[in-house]
């Protein structure tokens, strides 16, 4: 399950990084197909995949409400991450990200190369804290 998070992290992540953007369809359709197998071989019920979108959904809202702050691109991923590993493990995974995103964010403005207002890519943080999660689950 951490691996099919990981993969479905890649290509955004990687683009996050390089140009701050990425195209959420791919992250759909990786998404979906990992639905599916799940379905198909893990005996996930639909409704498992409905309550795990409930986190990408409140980031949507999240990114209505601060103008896209959280971008809707990371609102996608983190539904696509709510398919896949369910709403626990999203939400999980969401707040070691913040954590480390904020961290991040703290030692940088401490050694002044950034300020407040500076941005920082989500995905990325999200990708390090599945890796993070799938340690500590062994």
């Amino acid at each position: 399950m951490m691996a099919e998070c990981l993969f479905l992290l890649l290509y955004p992540a990687i683009s996050d990084i390089r140009i701050r953007k990425f195209y959420i369809e791919p992250v759909i359709v990786i998404a979906l197909l990992f639905a599916g197998a799940g379905l198909v071989f893990r005996q996930v019920t639909i409704a498992d995949m409905l309550f795990g979108s409930l986190p990408g959904l409140a980031a949507l809202g999240i990114s209505r409400i601060t103008q896209e702050a959280l971008g809707i691109g990371d609102a996608v991923v983190i539904t696509g991450l709510g398919i896949i590993a369910g709403w626990e493990k999203a939400c999980y995974i969401c707040l070691v990200g913040l954590v480390l995103c904020g961290i991040t964010g703290l030692v940088l403005i401490i050694f002044k190369k950034a300020n407040r207002k500076t941005a920082l890519p989500f995905i990325p943080f999200l990708m390090i804290s599945v890796l993070f999660v799938w340690i500590l689950n062994g």
